[in-house]
């Protein structure tokens, strides 16, 4: 009996009401094109309510930039973000063990979208020097995006 109340309340303690699951998109060969544009759709429970956007980066350390610049898309509006991952003295931030870190960010609050079900597109601006772009960001392993309910 207790083993069958232990699964009962494993699986009600996993269940994720569906409006706050992060969505990720994982990187082939831990390489981020510049022409890859990043889309994640969403069904949010109520679309007049406000809500807050994160995001969550994961990469290795042998990632060669400080921050990650990259724009995000919503509702026809264009935001540019510029994410600091390392302070200046090399000291990565966010957490991680070994050579993989994950830095997580409040990008947006209060949002209000048009629709239920926005979709987000994330497009990597990256630039150095005279390059127009960087065509590809190694190291890097997955990008992921939450959208909850303000002050949740």
């Amino acid at each position: 009996m207790r083993v069958i109340i232990f699964f009962i309340v494993i699986l009600t303690c996993s269940c994720n009401s569906g409006s706050n699951k992060m969505h990720y998109h994982s990187f082939d060969n831990r390489t981020w094109h510049t022409d890859s544009v990043l889309s994640f759709d969403f069904l949010l429970k109520d679309s007049t309510a406000l809500h807050s956007v994160e995001i969550e980066i994961r990469h290795d350390v042998d990632y060669s930039y400080q921050n990650l610049l990259f724009f995000l898309t919503h509702d026809s509006k264009i935001d540019t973000i510029d994410l600091k991952i390392c302070e200046k003295n090399g000291k990565w931030k966010g957490r991680g063990i070994g050579s993989v870190r994950t830095v997580s960010y409040l990008i947006k609050e209060d949002v209000l979208f048009q629709k239920s079900t926005p979709k987000i597109k994330i497009e990597q601006a990256m630039r150095y020097g005279s390059l127009n772009r960087i065509e590809e960001l190694n190291s890097m392993l997955s990008f992921g995006i939450l959208i909850k309910a303000s002050h949740e």
